[in-house]
């Protein structure tokens, strides 16, 4: 089925007055190669893009102070929800830099009224020439009254770092928590009584294990080496405790110079190899967290399945337990400066001269974050579905989630619980796979993991007692249809547990393409790398954007750090050895991906390839060369192409339509391209679909954040006539009043300066 929008909304640019018509091309035109705009995504490059203002029933991105002095980095601000006034409190946030911003060896101060505030920063992750990338940056946040706004600098400052803080069995003394395995649950069969319905095979086995959690037990006895955070303001530890089976409780503990303490739990079932499992594959768990003696936190009895888990909020003990007993806590919305993030290379390139309508704003709020159940676990009502793979109007597929797009296009504090609360749910899906043998997630890779596998419950135990997921789980995975989960929560919070989260997509995306496709061989080389072939060209698209954000943002620590970049580059290495085969297979119209799988393989889906391109983005803006060249010298011909030929060869508004047929007929059967010429192809687009635009979807959105993406790769003046045709002649769901209504793809070029 289409991926389809319902209402008519998105669009990529604020109007066709933006971009003039540059004119049509001839017959069978090739799209020309344009001299790139550089190797890798370069912020000296491009404009930042600028914030829009001035309609009352908009939001636009927030102003933040920019950088005037010496020591000036970027500027963040503190606002309080609407509402809701806050105490100061110590707290920490993520922050992305620019290459060469700010180096590890800097210590950095928060200046807001009037005042220089110490912070700490954690470096997570560093760019190529060693200065920091991705940093935890903790200090005091201001008191806020209601609804307030505070601006402040980060700067680098003179003073001097104290000493490290310690933590200690005996801190958090007035947080207690326990645990119960109640009792296992029997795997699921197909009735077909039941129209075949999962259903279980017998009664719950009670079982009746406690466990004591307390942050004292947990931190004398299982504390993990190493700490996450460590410095003057704040340190974090780590505390692992393996359960009973496939039961594992992770305990993240912090401490702050002020000397508050907080705690966060996370409890899976993603032990993935453990010995006689029996017939069970889901618990039934109770777990209770107080403070002071009042339940702050608790689950009854809830069944979590093989690779699946929830996970409590942070119990802070400087908030009363009537807060900290809330399910979705009131924090500082710490705003960010959009235009920085994006020029650095964090974002994709929204365009933020729009801003997103009030109305859109308030409705994703009501169907989400005032849903009932919002953050508890095992619902997530309004923003994950059980069936991963429905089509329609998705909210969450995207390069960023719609939500996430649009929390970052406007900084709004009513978005930032969404965001958090998806990272949350990721623990829902049943991609949550840990290798307790190797002490890593499940991987394909050398000596760490295991390659050649393919991590499907269908292809049985080929690891030694592994234990996949039960089919009949409440959940499912579609990698043709997923959300990228963590990305923007770890960004903006630099959290532990959502990096677990990015870390386990980007693997378990890469395994989970089928084994025995992933493996090729390139110049003498052979890895099972390449995930391109094997999926559909979206799910190319969205593996690749999986693996490129999580290599973007990837912890120094993580054992993924050099590979998920080695993986890039191997695709991309592979479609250049077969580029040139694939020219003479496709004929004029080539630059689209093929795939192996022999159904709809003479159906041709822009809006596929458009998804496809997305992923190809995210793997230049992580640093890969090879995804440039290959859209300079493959890509480009199909995505610029097909809105340049003379509209009596082949007509522009079939560019964007949902299928393009290139044969005669439709099988399962792996039959050559039959249409290889421009002039071909059109005519039978026509004969199916008539010479109008195709307006069951916003197909022509997705071809616009293509040519956006290329426009600023290779500087392509084509693409930005292409964008130009597409906005001048009603291309649907291009208007500007759509734009403000989803932020999901509102993409524009970045013009080179």
């Amino acid at each position: 089925m289409a991926f389809v929008r319902t209402s008519g909304r998105r669009v990529l640019l604020a109007g066709a007055a933006r971009i003039a018509v540059l004119g049509s091309a001839a017959a069978g035109v090739v799209v020309t190669p344009v001299t790139p705009g550089g190797d890798l995504y370069d912020f000296t490059q491009w404009q930042k893009p600028a914030i829009g203002s001035g309609a009352s029933d908009v939001v636009y991105a927030p102003a933040v102070q920019q950088a005037s002095a010496t020591n000036d980095v970027v500027g963040v601000n503190f606002q309080a929800p609407a509402g809701t006034a806050l105490s100061a409190r110590m707290a920490t946030f993520g922050h992305f830099f620019r290459k060469g911003h700010v180096l590890a060896s800097d210590r950095l101060d928060l200046y807001w009224s009037g005042a220089a505030h110490p912070a700490q920063m954690d470096v997570l992750s560093t760019h190529s020439d060693g200065s920091v990338k991705h940093a935890a940056i903790t200090t005091q946040h201001p008191a806020l009254s209601a609804g307030q706004t505070i601006q402040a600098m980060i700067r680098k400052g003179a003073s001097a770092p104290g000493a490290t803080l310690a933590i200690t069995p005996a801190s958090s003394t007035n947080i207690a928590a326990s645990l119960t395995v109640v009792s296992r649950v029997p795997h699921t069969v197909q009735d077909a009584n039941q129209g075949g319905a999962w259903v279980d095979t017998g009664v719950p086995a009670a079982v009746g294990t406690s466990y004591d959690l307390n942050p004292a037990t947990m931190l004398a006895s299982y504390a993990v080496s190493g700490n996450w955070l460590a410095g003057d303001r704040c340190i974090e530890k780590r505390c692992m405790r393996y359960l009973s089976d496939a039961l594992r409780v992770i305990m993240d503990a912090r401490v702050y110079s002020d000397g508050t303490c907080a705690v966060r739990y996370q409890v899976t079932a993603d032990n993935c190899i453990w010995s006689n499992p029996g017939n069970y594959s889901s618990w039934n768990i109770s777990m209770t967290a107080q403070q002071g003696g009042t339940t702050v936190f608790s689950t009854n009895s809830l069944r979590i399945w093989q690779t699946q888990g929830f996970q409590s909020k942070w119990i802070r003990t400087d908030l009363s337990a009537a807060l900290n007993g809330v399910a979705s806590p009131v924090e500082h919305n710490v705003q960010f400066d959009t235009p920085y993030l994006i020029h650095a290379g964090s974002l994709p390139p929204y365009d933020l001269s729009t801003g997103l309508s009030e109305t859109s704003i308030v409705t994703m709020k009501s169907n989400v974050a005032d849903a009932a159940g919002f953050r508890l676990p095992g619902s997530t009502n309004g923003y994950q579905s059980p069936g991963m793979g429905g089509t329609g109007g998705r909210s969450d597929i995207g390069m960023l989630p719609g939500w996430h797009a649009a929390y970052f296009c406007t900084m709004d504090a009513r978005l930032r619980p969404i965001v958090l609360a998806q990272a949350e749910a990721g623990l829902e899906i049943p991609i949550n796979y840990w290798d307790s043998v190797k002490g890593v997630p499940l991987n394909i890779f050398p000596t760490i993991g295991y390659p050649e596998t393919w991590f499907d419950m269908r292809q049985g135990a080929v690891i030694t007692n592994i234990q996949w997921n039960d089919p009949g789980m409440d959940r499912d995975w579609d990698g043709a249809h997923q959300p990228l989960i963590a990305y923007a929560a770890y960004l903006i919070t630099g959290e532990h547990m959502y990096w677990d989260m990015m870390e386990r997509q980007a693997t378990f995306t890469l395994g989970n393409t089928y084994g025995p496709g992933r493996k090729k061989t390139v110049a003498g080389v052979t890895k099972d790398w390449v995930t391109c072939q094997e999926n559909q060209p979206r799910q190319a698209g969205w593996g690749m954007r999986d693996i490129s954000m999580g290599a973007l943002i990837c912890h120094d620590a993580s054992p993924f750090k050099a590979l998920l970049p080695q993986v890039i580059k191997f695709n991309y290495d592979y479609l250049a050895s077969v580029q040139d085969a694939w020219k003479d297979a496709q004929g004029e119209h080539y630059g689209w991906l093929a795939y192996s799988n022999p159904y709809d393989r003479l159906v041709l889906k822009p809006w596929m390839q458009d998804h496809w391109m997305a992923g190809t983005w995210c793997a230049w803006m992580q640093g890969c060369t090879e995804a440039r060249t290959y859209v300079d010298t493959f890509m480009k011909n199909w995505q610029v192409g097909r809105f340049l030929q003379a509209d009596n060869v082949f007509l522009y508004k079939k560019g964007s339509q949902y299928d393009l047929y290139m044969g005669n007929i439709n099988t399962i059967i792996e039959e050559p391209v039959a249409f290889k010429t421009w002039a071909a192809l059109g005519a039978r687009a026509i004969a199916d679909h008539g010479s109008d635009w195709d307006n069951t979807g916003d197909y022509s959105m997705l071809a616009i954040r293509s040519l956006s993406l290329i426009r600023m790769m290779l500087r392509d003046t084509n693409s930005t006539a292409s964008i130009a045709k597409l906005l001048n002649n009603g291309a649907p769901y291009t208007s500007p009043d759509s734009m403000k209504s989803d932020s999901t793809d509102n993409i524009r070029p970045l013009i080179a300066v």
